[in-house]
C-alpha cells in the first residue's frame, strides 16, 4: 500500500491526516460543549463516521490494483439509488420532466469524469485532491458552527455561512501547500489547485442541497450515520475530480 509514495511523503501524508482530524476532535469538542446529550451524541456519531470514511477512501486510493476505482463505483451507483428513490417520491408530486431529466445528465457528466479521474490520474494526485476536499468539506462546517453568522445560501441551504465558506477555503489552501509535492509541479500550482478544489466543492455541496430542497428532503439517504447519505457525503469530490482531471492534463 502507498508504495508509489516516499518516505518522506508518507510521513508527511499521514501527519497531516491524523493532525487534521485532532484538529477537528478538539473544534467538534468546542463547539458541542453547551449542547445537550442528544445532540453531543449525534455530533461525535457523525465525526466518528467522517474519521472511518476518510480513512477508507485514502486506504483505497494508495492500494495497489483497483480499489479506488472499485469505491468509486460504489459511491456513483449509490449516487444514482439515492437520486432514483428521491424522485419516485416527488414524481407523484407532479414534478415537471425537466426536474428528472436535467439531474441525471449533470450526475452523469460527473460521474464519467469522477471515474476518468480514478482511474487516469496517480495515487498522489487523487490523494492530493481528497485530502484537500476533505479538509474543506470538515472545516467549513466545523468553522460555520464557531463563528457562522451570515448566511451564505439561505434560500438553498440555510445552515451553510459565509464565514464557514472563508473558512473551509482557507483550510483547503492550507491544505494544499501542506501537500503540494503530492500535486507535482509547485506550490503555488498546488495553491492554484486548492483553491479551485475549495470553489468547485463549494458549488456542488450547494447544487446537491438545492436538488434536496426542491425534494423537500433532508438527507438523501441514512445509509452512512450521520452524513445524510452519500451523495451529502461524496458530492465535493464529484464535482471536483472532473475540473482536476482537466487541471493535470
Amino acid at each position: 500500500m502507498f508504495s508509489g509514495l516516499t518516505p518522506a511523503l508518507l510521513m508527511r501524508m499521514a501527519v497531516f491526516i491524523e493532525a487534521t482530524f485532532l484538529v477537528g476532535a478538539a473544534g467538534m469538542a468546542a463547539t458541542l460543549r453547551r449542547a445537550d446529550r442528544e445532540k453531543r451524541r449525534k455530533g461525535w456519531t457523525k465525526f466518528v463516521s467522517y474519521f472511518l470514511i476518510v480513512h477508507t477512501v485514502f486506504a483505497c486510493a494508495g492500494a495497489p490494483g483497483p480499489w479506488f476505482g472499485g469505491l468509486v463505483i460504489l459511491i456513483l451507483a449509490a449516487g444514482m439509488v439515492e437520486i432514483a428513490r428521491l424522485q419516485c417520491k416527488r414524481r407523484k408530486a407532479g414534478w415537471k420532466w425537466r426536474m428528472i431529466v436535467i439531474p441525471w445528465a449533470v450526475f452523469g457528466l460527473l460521474s464519467a469524469g469522477t471515474f476518468l479521474f480514478a482511474v487516469r490520474q496517480p495515487m498522489s494526485r487523487i490523494i492530493f485532491t481528497y485530502g484537500v476536499v476533505a479538509v474543506l468539506d470538515a472545516f467549513s462546517q466545523l468553522a460555520g458552527q464557531l463563528a457562522g453568522k451570515k448566511p451564505l445560501a439561505p434560500g438553498i441551504s440555510p445552515s451553510k455561512t459565509v464565514e464557514g465558506a472563508i473558512g473551509g477555503i482557507l483550510c483547503a489552501l492550507a491544505a494544499s501547500l501542506v501537500l503540494w509535492p503530492l500535486a507535482g509541479h509547485s506550490p503555488w500550482f498546488a495553491a492554484g489547485c486548492g483553491m479551485i478544489i475549495a470553489l468547485c466543492g463549494i458549488g456542488g455541496d450547494l447544487l446537491s442541497s438545492w436538488y434536496k430542497r426542491c425534494a423537500g428532503v433532508k438527507d438523501y439517504s441514512s445509509w452512512l450515520p450521520g452524513q445524510g447519505g452519500v451523495l451529502d457525503r461524496f458530492n465535493s469530490l464529484i464535482s471536483v475530480a472532473p475540473v482536476m482531471l482537466l487541471v493535470f492534463r
